[in-house]
């Protein structure tokens, strides 16, 4: 048996995120990683409160893009070994948690929620965060 609501096919993994919740910072929790290439790849963030879909975000492991990337995977608990090498796998991120300062983005039309990247950052709070 099949059993989900309206409410939960609207936030699947389609992509779609919620439109209720509004621009502010939010503790978020990676809810899904889609490996676009070996460099890149999309975490879907939900609301650990509402568990609605906040938001997506690209990172990239390559070029000017590394040194944001190296930012955001850090904020998320993700240190590089003794040897200071960054090693690990995207779908170890999932149920990773983190802060994001997020705003509003018009996208195909559609207004959506994004980290900020015009903070210290790039929307990604490096701060403790409850498990």
């Amino acid at each position: 048996m099949v059993t989900f609501t309206e409410k939960e096919a609207d936030v699947s993994d389609s992509g779609s995120v919620s439109v209720s919740l509004k621009p502010g910072v939010y503790l978020a929790e990676v809810k899904h990683v889609k490996v676009k290439r070996d460099d890149q790849f999309s975490l879907g963030f939900k609301d650990t409160k509402s568990g609605e879909l906040l938001c997506w975000d690209c990172l990239t492991f390559a070029g000017k893009a590394l040194g944001i990337a190296r930012k955001k995977i850090k904020a998320l608990g993700i240190i590089p070994n003794e040897e200071g090498v960054w090693d690990f796998e995207p779908l170890e991120l999932i149920g990773t948690r983190v802060k994001l300062t997020l705003v509003t983005e018009t996208w195909k039309g559609m207004d959506q929620l994004k980290p900020d990247m015009d903070t210290a950052g790039f929307g990604y709070v490096e701060d403790d965060v409850p498990f």
